[in-house]
């Protein structure tokens, strides 16, 4: 009999989490909305295959989604000792894999080198590893207060492509996120613009998920030179989990298979000999994605 549950809203230190899929599987699967979004990217997920086989949860960073803005605001360090403790009180000791997508990389690379035990694997989708991944954070600074910059950013994506349920979906999640929150966690963001060299160096197996059409030149140059383990996923965009998501989960599904299949037991991490930290980088160049 399955123990496969549909997924359930619990607050986790005022942080709204969704959590569901296969009770007594092998690993959890988080699951990171992007710059601006919401747990409404990953919609899909609890009715696919995977979700019998992975105990899946999807959070709404604060200020976002659901769950309710801090007055502090977020950055990215923050969210990612946050991204920690949640993981540390939900999956306790289990095997854990990060999927993170767009700016959600940078808090989820920041966030696998403060767990106890590294991920099992952490892939990332068409997440941020160069300056020019970061250019839609960078007009932060263009607008005189925040909700200008928050509106210029509805504005744009109902324009970008008028009638497109992907974008659609996309600017219903940013009608949700809190626009102070959103403005400080772009600022804190530009001091991370080179996150491929943290990517690079991650304490556990990383997979890039990427496609011609959206990952940014820079990036790409990055993923040719250096060859980290990636999967090109053309015709699918920046979503591709609500573009096509049957083909987006089942890829996901078996590369966490291939990859946990042959990859040792993660032990509890070493110090690194390398921290990351906020680095100032050059401006970025323009770019249609967000990030």
């Amino acid at each position: 009999m399955s123990n496969t549950v549909l997924p359930r809203l619990r607050l986790h230190a005022g942080t709204a989490v969704w959590s569901g899929g296969e009770k007594g599987a092998p690993y959890d699967l988080w699951l990171l909305p992007g710059f601006g979004d919401s747990h409404l990217c990953y919609s899909e997920a609890f009715n696919q295959p995977l979700a019998a086989r992975a105990r899946i949860h999807v959070w709404d960073l604060p200020g976002h989604g659901a769950s309710p803005p801090q007055s502090a605001g977020m950055t990215v360090a923050r969210s990612a000792r946050l991204l920690r403790d949640l993981i540390a009180d939900i999956s306790a000791d289990r095997p854990v894999v990060l999927l993170a997508h767009s700016t959600a990389a940078v808090v989820a690379i920041v966030a696998a080198q403060l767990l106890e035990t590294p991920p099992g694997l952490f892939i990332s989708v068409d997440g941020n590893l160069t300056p020019e991944d970061s250019a839609w954070c960078s007009r932060a600074e263009d607008f005189d207060s925040p909700a200008s910059f928050v509106e210029n950013l509805h504005d744009e994506i109902l324009a970008a492509a008028p009638g497109d349920p992907v974008n659609g979906r996309y600017w219903r999640s940013l009608r949700l996120v809190d626009p102070n929150t959103l403005w400080s966690l772009c600022r804190s963001l530009l001091a991370y613009r080179n996150a491929g060299d943290a990517y690079l160096r991650l304490p556990c197996p990383a997979l890039y998920y990427w496609s011609a059409t959206t990952t940014s030149p820079g990036t790409r140059r990055l993923l040719a030179h250096h060859h980290p383990a990636q999967r090109r996923l053309d015709g699918l965009g920046h979503w591709p989990m609500i573009r096509a998501p049957g083909v987006f989960y089942r890829q996901v599904e078996e590369d966490i298979r291939q990859h946990l299949d042959a990859t040792p037991q993660p032990v509890k991490a070493a110090p690194m000999l390398h921290a990351w930290g906020p680095r100032a980088w050059g401006p970025a160049r323009p770019s249609s994605r967000p990030g």
